[in-house]
């Protein structure tokens, strides 16, 4: 007879918490804080958008939407296929 944990036994993921709020001196240290915190936490934060001097928008780097970035040949249907090139 096979021992299965029951569902009370199962051990969770830790929850990726985001950073606290806090008040920087300067861009540098908002963004060092920031990247710190969550590598504490397994995840990692890159620059999603900056204006100069004004705004940062800070991302998880896994964050998004895909785009599909190889070529498709457009069909006489809404779909688009992708195809290889087969010749040499």
């Amino acid at each position: 007879m096979m021992d299965t944990p029951c569902s009370s036994e199962l051990i969770e993921a830790p929850q990726m918490l985001p950073p606290p709020p806090g008040t920087f001196v300067d861009r540098e240290e908002l963004i060092q804080h920031v990247g710190d915190f969550a590598v504490s936490q397994g995840y990692a934060v890159t620059i999603k958008q900056s204006k100069r001097d004004r705004v940062v928008i800070l991302g998880c780097d896994r964050g998004g939407v895909y785009r599909n970035r190889r070529k498709t040949i457009d069909e006489s249907s809404a779909e688009s296929i992708r195809r290889r090139k087969t010749g040499s």
